[in-house]
């Protein structure tokens, strides 16, 4: 009996601002399902849920109270704070990494062939371990760091300090098989994409 070819998990990962939304929102046009770890996390820091609690527990008040966190106080701290991020991050991540490993377990128990998973901090939470190939989104500094003041309605410094907390984006590309450029005009990213689906007949039947 033929079997199904295994599951091929792309990750796509880039610097806040970058536009990685972008990118997943075409490939999930494309049909191409798209595990968020956004998304994931924000269902476990939700009102009472698992990540929220562990939360509670470890930064307490003003951070979290009646079981509601206070996502812009808890960003603000972390963004400034590298010890208060990491110890964050050491509470969520794994809870995000077993969400993603379940999701794609059920994904490929369906036959799909090719799914995406869109995750800000790849390497730093371990996650590309799952990744058979990863890209990298950047876009310049400039248009980051605009799109992080609209989009979070931040300061210019708030959006620069969030973009210093994170890799550079040489260290990030390095580790990386494919780069994308998002700084121009959204067509272009979106023939980058096609070529390198076709490239690797990711999509052929």
């Amino acid at each position: 009996m033929m079997q199904n070819k295994p599951m091929t998990v792309l990750a796509v990962t880039g610097g806040i601002g970058a536009g990685k939304s972008t990118v997943t929102a075409y490939l999930r046009k494309l049909g191409v399902p798209v595990v968020d770890a956004d998304a994931i996390s924000h269902k476990l820091t939700q009102k009472n849920a698992a990540g929220t609690l562990a939360v509670a527990r470890a930064f307490g008040e003003p951070y979290v109270k009646d079981g509601e966190m206070d996502r812009r106080a808890l960003a603000e701290l972390v963004f400034s704070d590298p010890a208060a991020r990491e110890k964050l991050n050491a509470i969520l991540h794994p809870m995000i990494l077993d969400a993603m490993r379940r999701e794609l377990a059920r994904l490929e128990e369906k036959g799909t062939r090719l799914a995406v998973i869109d995750v800000p901090l790849l390497f730093e939470s371990g996650t590309d371990a799952l990744a058979d190939e990863i890209w990298c989104v950047e876009a310049p500094k400039q248009c980051r760091i605009e799109r992080i003041m609209r989009r979070d309605h931040a300061t210019a410094q708030q959006a620069q300090a969030r973009i210093d907390a994170q890799s550079d984006d040489k260290t990030l590309r390095e580790k990386c098989d494919f780069v994308i450029d998002n700084g121009g005009a959204a067509e272009d990213t979106r023939a980058a994409i096609d070529r390198r689906l076709k490239e690797r007949r990711w999509l052929d039947e």
